[in-house]
């Protein structure tokens, strides 16, 4: 380094010297200044504010005033020497030093700077070697030279008194009032509170906590201290001025209501105020808004819904609900279930909370709201009802059917609240003497409600026990069982109540078809007994009226009175066929009848049914027209018909009575036989089953059968001497306990010692005297049915001889009729031969009589015998009765028309008996050979084919005996006797046709296409052979229905081989409904068309409400 570069760079170093002086001298100067500027406007604002108590105002201005006073002086004076001495910032140059050096020093002056020009000059120059020359001349001139002497510290001291004046001064204050400097400080710096002068009283608020739940209500307590103490108290409130209620002399309060945010006040009185006091609110937590989302079972049908700020719910069981709350201030929102832990929503955002849960009981539920400075602030409490899902309800109604007790009809309702699942039928067939006990066992049948989820139904099941196969004893037990549709516990199901169906035994049943038949003889006895007394009656009224010119009122009220009586008794008769039709079905379930009892129960039946006839309603009808028109003639004419006709219906009750009695009878001689025969077989099973002990052992089992045996055997016994009853009272010759007592002795005694030796243990000789009395038993039996068997032929042979002599009684009735007709036609009614004509006609009627007595008592034995005999005889009665009349007028032409109705009826007669003839004929002949004791009446195993043949031999008869009347080669009653053997074979075989066509068409068969009117050309045909009216259109006519026939016999012969190659499936019938059962349907029907009426949109419960109340108006 150079001598030149060494002198600048210390000449340098001395000027950085003297400018660090330079600001350490500043500096001192600042402090002491800044010192004094600072201290001194200190004691001035608070001495101000001591004096004066300031308002908030002019403190603030003072005090931020003070604040920049003194910063200003800092910075100004302190902290930008400091920063300069640090030579940060702007400092002075080595120019500026170069010139304050030079003025302090004079040897110096201006060498100093021109040095640092020339230094600067010389950077410039191109030879800077003269200027170094003189730079380093002028440094070696001046270099001994102090500059930083040039700044003399000490001469700061003056200005200690600046800072040194003030700084005494506020020691003094503080010593000498050491309150003055603090408080008023402390207003300067709280300068937003007021602060009063001191007064001569002083408020002190009592209240420890100023702060107060949001939204709730804060008691301000005031205290007032001082010498003297004001009349009234303020509270200033945003400038509003509130009176406090004085309490006492020294206190105070005032009552801030609903405090929603921060409150600041102040007190005053006299002038003197307080310093402000602020009420600091802490905020609550605030439910602003919720609400519920609704969550319906999926099986309900329900649509989820949303139920806003409503707490209080009713809903189904198993719904969930997803709570959502607004809430303003609130941390936590929990929610407790009835007694559980409470549990929190969970929360979304600021202020948003939810929970969800699922309902299955009824519930109270609280919303506690929460934040960090109160816990459970507010709750609120509300209900929720769960309606359970219910049990389905049922009701079920049994109804029978009255024709088919065996039938049954089931009505009823299911229901549920949400929907019914399906209904089933469920029975249980119970043997004799067991019980059910539970559930198991029972079959069950599905029952169509019209489809699913329905929430209510009507039901209707019909049920055919017949299809069962139940024994005699048998119980059957049932009931309907519902399940509903329930999504949240699984299917519920109710039952309904348990009905029993219970087949009585045949003991019961025996019991209760004896009891029967009494009542219907009772009842056949009584209509007997009342259509006598209406006779005698209308005997009686006829005679009086014939006594009178002309007829009274009382004469109308006295008929009136007969033919309510009349009416009444029609009543009894349809009464007592329902019960004969009711008791003959109810013995058909549970009794096998022989085919011959069958058909007398068939033939009884048809009997029955033809007791109420048109003819009898038709008489009734034209007798109350005439009581109208009070004539009395055509009156007295129509209670005589009445007469006769009750003559007939009493004739028809008694016929009827004792064949039911016959048939009773027989049908107890039949059972009784099988009663036999069943013991039997049950005594010879005991004999084997006890020969199988061995001896010695005891046989408990064994002698408990022989004693029940023993008493059914008793029993039997006395059915021996009902029928033997029976028998007597039918005047049959029939002795059946003298022939059977000893039989019934020995069977007695054989049991009574089989039970000796099962005592005494020996099973073998037991067994012995069981198998004899089991012989006996059967022996027993057939000895019954043989003397049965020939009581039956006896009794036929004796009829047929009967029919036969009425047969020739007839005839001869008939021609011996025709021969007076015609004597009568060719006689003056003025000669003795008119006389001795109506003389005969006298002794023809008394003839009739006696053939009208016995013919009356043979059908009271005789089933074949039709119904319409009891109607013929009576009008061959009444034409009788007519033409004698007639005749006594000597009217001969109009008696002969009544003449000519007694040959039609005496006729009509004679080919029944014929015919019934036949049947007896055909029935012993079956009888001998070994086959069934009868056939159905007009059942022709040859069938149509064979009917065919005889009508064809038939119409050959009928042509020659046309032939021989028109040529005269006949005698007249030979010609008669001919006509009226023909007509009988022409009414044989037209009932025989409509026997076939009525049994086809039970079986649903057809006899052939176009017979609907044969049997009607039949019948002119009998009434031409009978007229002796024999023409070529009767030989048209016979060779028509010849010809049908024959067609008819090759369509049955077509349709029997059809028959073989297809089998037809049985089909159930169709049944009606009861007239009974399907009003019930009807009235049941209204409720159906209630419940459809059922608003859909309503909620379940109220729904269920609706249809409750609908059930309830329907009935």
């Amino acid at each position: 380094m150079s001598l030149y570069s060494g002198n600048y760079e210390l000449l340098i170093t001395k000027l950085d010297q003297f400018i660090r002086k330079y600001y350490v001298n500043k500096l001192i100067k600042g402090l002491l200044y800044s010192t004094g500027v600072i201290v001194l406007s200190f004691l001035v604002i608070n001495l101000l504010e001591y004096f004066f108590y300031l308002s908030t105002t002019l403190r603030k201005v003072l005090f931020f005033g003070f604040l920049g006073l003194s910063g200003i002086s800092l910075v100004s004076w302190v902290l930008l020497p400091a920063l300069h001495y640090f030579r940060l910032g702007q400092i002075i140059s080595h120019e500026q030093a170069a010139q304050i050096i030079g003025q302090h020093f004079a040897n110096v002056k201006d060498k100093l700077l021109n040095i640092l020009q020339l230094k600067e000059q010389s950077k410039s120059a191109s030879d800077a070697t003269l200027i170094e020359a003189s730079v380093n001349q002028k440094i070696e001139e001046i270099k001994l030279v102090p500059f930083a002497s040039a700044i003399n510290l000490s001469k700061n001291r003056k200005y200690a008194k600046y800072a040194i004046g003030p700084l005494l001064l506020l020691l003094a204050i503080l010593i000498g009032a050491p309150n003055l400097i603090p408080n008023s400080t402390a207003r300067l710096i709280n300068n937003n509170k007021e602060y009063a002068p001191p007064a001569p009283f002083k408020f002190t608020v009592a209240n420890s906590n100023m702060e107060v739940l949001q939204f709730e209500d804060f008691n301000l307590n005031v205290k007032v201290d001082g010498s003297v103490l004001p009349a009234e108290a303020f509270v200033t409130i945003n400038n509003f001025p509130y009176k406090l209620k004085k309490n006492s002399a020294a206190e105070f309060s005032y009552k801030f209501s609903k405090i929603q945010k921060d409150v600041t006040f102040y007190l005053e009185a006299n002038g003197v105020k307080s310093e402000p006091y602020t009420i600091k609110v802490i905020p609550k937590p605030v439910m602003l808004s919720f609400y519920a989302q609704v969550q319906y079972p999926a099986y309900t049908g329900q649509k989820s819904e949303e139920l806003r700020n409503s707490g209080d719910m009713v809903l189904p069981a198993g719904t969930t609900v997803s709570w959502n709350f607004e809430a303003q201030n609130t941390d936590e929102i929990r929610v407790k279930f009835d007694n559980a832990v409470p549990v929190s929503a969970v929360k979304k955002s600021e202020g948003q909370f939810t929970l969800s849960k699922r309902l299955f009981k009824d519930a109270t539920y609280t919303v506690y709201l929460s934040n960090s400075r109160i816990q459970n602030a507010d709750s609120i409490s509300y209900n929720i009802s769960v309606i359970p899902d219910l049990y389905p309800v049922i009701s079920a109604t049994e109804k029978r059917d009255s024709a088919d007790k065996k039938y049954l009809y089931f009505f009823g309702d299911v229901a549920d609240d949400y929907g019914v699942r399906r209904l089933e039928f469920r029975y249980k067939i119970e043997p004799k003497e067991q019980t059910a006990t539970s559930d198991l066992g029972y079959q069950v049948k599905f029952v169509d409600i019209g489809g699913t989820d329905l929430k209510a139904a009507s039901f209707t099941y019909m049920w055919d026990v017949n299809l069962l196969n139940l024994k005699p004893g048998d119980r059957l037990t049932y009931f309907f069982e519902v399940w509903d549709n329930d999504g949240v516990n699984g299917s519920k199901s109710t039952k309904s109540q348990m009905m029993t169906y219970e087949l009585p035994t045949l003991e019961e049943m025996d019991a209760l078809a004896d009891a029967k038949n009494e009542e219907l003889k009772d009842n056949l006895e009584k209509v007997k007994n009342n259509a006598k007394e209406l006779k005698e009656e209308f005997k009686k009224l006829q005679d009086k009226m014939l006594q009178k010119k002309e007829l009274a009122w009382e004469d109308k009220d006295k008929i009136e009175n007969l033919l309510q009586k009349h009416q009444q008794m029609q009543e009894d008769i349809k009464n007592l066929q329902n019960d004969f039709n009711q008791n003959l079905e109810n013995q058909k379930e549970f009794k096998e009848f022989s085919e011959d009892l069958q058909n007398k129960q068939e033939q009884l039946q048809k009997l029955m049914d033809e007791l109420l006839s048109d003819e009898m309603k038709q008489m009734l009808e034209k007798l109350q027209e005439l009581l109208e028109k009070l004539n009395k003639e055509e009156t007295i004419d129509q209670l005589k018909d009445m007469e006769m006709n009750n003559e007939q219906l009493e004739k028809e009750m008694d016929r009827m009575l004792e064949l039911f009695k016959q048939l009773e009878m027989e049908q107890k001689m039949n059972e009784t036989i099988d009663k036999l025969n069943e013991l039997s077989e049950q005594e010879q099973k005991l004999s084997e089953e006890t020969k199988q002990q061995p001896e010695g052992a005891k046989m408990e089992q064994q002698q408990q059968k022989q004693e029940d045996i023993s008493n059914k055997f008793e029993d039997l016994k006395k059915d021996m001497q009902e029928l033997q009853k029976m028998s007597d009272d039918l005047n049959n010759k029939m002795d059946i306990q003298k022939q059977t007592e000893q039989q019934q002795q020995e069977i007695s005694e054989e049991m009574k010692q089989s039970m000796q030796q099962m005592q005494q243990q020996n099973s073998q000789n037991a067994s012995k005297n069981q198998k004899n009395a089991s012989k006996k038993m059967q022996e027993m039996a057939q000895n019954l049915q043989q003397m049965q068997m020939q009581m039956q032929q006896q009794q036929m042979e004796e009829d047929m001889q009967a029919i036969r002599q009425l047969l020739e009684n007839l005839v001869k009735l008939s021609m011996d009729q025709e021969d007076v007709m015609y004597d009568l036609q060719i006689t003056d009614i003025n000669t003795p031969k008119y006389v001795e004509l109506v003389r005969n006609q006298f002794n023809l009627k008394d003839d009739a009589r006696l053939i009208e007595d016995s013919l009356m008592a043979l059908s009271r034995r005789v089933f074949q015998l039709q119904s319409f005999i009891t109607k013929e005889l009576t009008e061959i009665n009444r034409n009788m009765g007519d033409a004698l009349d007639y005749l006594a007028d000597r009217k001969p032409g109009q008696a002969s028309a009544n003449q000519q109705f007694i040959m039609t009826s005496v006729n009509n007669l004679a080919l029944m008996l014929d015919d019934a003839m036949q049947q007896m004929q055909q029935q012993m002949s079956q009888q001998m050979q070994g086959n069934q004791m009868c056939q159905k009446p007009g059942n022709n195993p040859k069938g149509m084919k064979g009917m065919g043949q005889l009508q064809k031999q038939l119409n050959d008869r009928i042509t020659k005996l046309q032939q021989d009347m028109k040529e005269g080669k006949m005698p007249g009653k030979q010609m008669s006797r001919e006509a009226a053997e023909l007509a009988a074979k022409q009414s044989a075989l037209r009932r025989a046709m409509e026997a076939m066509q009525q049994q086809r068409d039970k079986d649903g068969k057809k006899v052939g296409e176009g017979l609907g009117d044969l049997p009607k050309q039949m019948e002119q045909t009998e009434n031409d052979l009978v007229n002796k009216r024999l023409t070529a259109e009767t030989l048209k006519r016979q060779q028509e229905i010849l010809n049908r026939m024959l067609k008819a016999a090759d369509a049955e012969r077509e349709q029997e081989w059809d028959n073989k190659r297809l089998a037809e499936t049985a089909r159930e019938r169709n049944r009606q409904i009861p007239p009974e059962v399907e009003e019930y349907l009807k009235k049941r029907q209204s409720q159906v068309e209630l419940y459809k009426t059922v608003p859909p949109s309503l909620k379940p419960y109220y729904k269920s409400l609706v249809e409750r109340y609908f059930k309830a108006i329907s009935f």
